[in-house]
């Protein structure tokens, strides 16, 4: 397989990939199996989890680089502060939402979402951590939490998602490494503070 081929291949996995992909699917999962009963019919839940969880994010990364003139595989570390500080913004909008409608699933998935881009502000002032991976471990736990083992099978994107992104050299293995950790510590403080704020009635 011939060098530009096989690059041509890794954009395409790394796009599948991408943060905003597993957003989606995690959306239209809960939408349409919901792991409780106070949860948002599926056509609200559907186009106002994409919309917080998905597009917004999307917009404000692609927005932020046309911005700068840079294009998204020139996404050094000095440029994703600001990109990290509006999707935290986005996120915590969507947990609010979901809270106020009573939907203490995708509260719950928009808090581990805002806390883990939380998490990937704070650590990006010393090291590039790897969105992608974050955005794959993170989503699979707070999976895991509601669904079980099953929420675990989200975890099929990472195998392909590593090797693209190192393929196409975006990251380190360290830097994925990183993005694992940080998803995991602050989907996990997500799922405590959930615990905390939502009625017993629900478990």
């Amino acid at each position: 397989m011939g060098t530009v081929q096989h690059e041509s291949i890794a954009k395409v996995v790394s796009s599948i990939s991408s943060p905003y992909m597993v957003a989606l699917v995690v959306v239209i999962v809960v939408a349409l199996v919901p792991p409780f009963p106070q949860c948002l019919p599926p056509y609200l839940t559907i186009p106002v989890g994409i919309l917080f969880l998905s597009v917004m994010p999307l917009v404000i990364t692609l927005g932020y680089a046309k911005i700068r003139g840079i294009r998204l595989e020139q996404y050094a570390k000095e440029y994703r502060a600001a990109p990290y500080a509006l999707g935290i913004l986005a996120y915590s909008a969507g947990a609010l939402v979901f809270f106020l409608s009573g939907d203490v699933a995708m509260t719950l998935i928009s808090m581990a979402y805002a806390l883990v881009t939380g998490g990937m502000f704070l650590v990006n002032f010393k090291i590039k951590a790897s969105a992608h991976v974050a955005g794959i471990v993170g989503p699979s736990v707070v999976m895991s939490f509601l669904y079980g083992v099953y929420g675990l099978l989200l975890l099929m994107f990472l195998p392909p998602c590593v090797w693209a992104r190192l393929a196409l050299r975006r990251h380190t293995p360290l830097e994925m490494l990183v993005g694992a950790l940080v998803s995991i510590a602050f989907t996990s403080l997500s799922y405590y503070i959930w615990l905390e704020i939502t009625p017993r009635r629900y478990f």
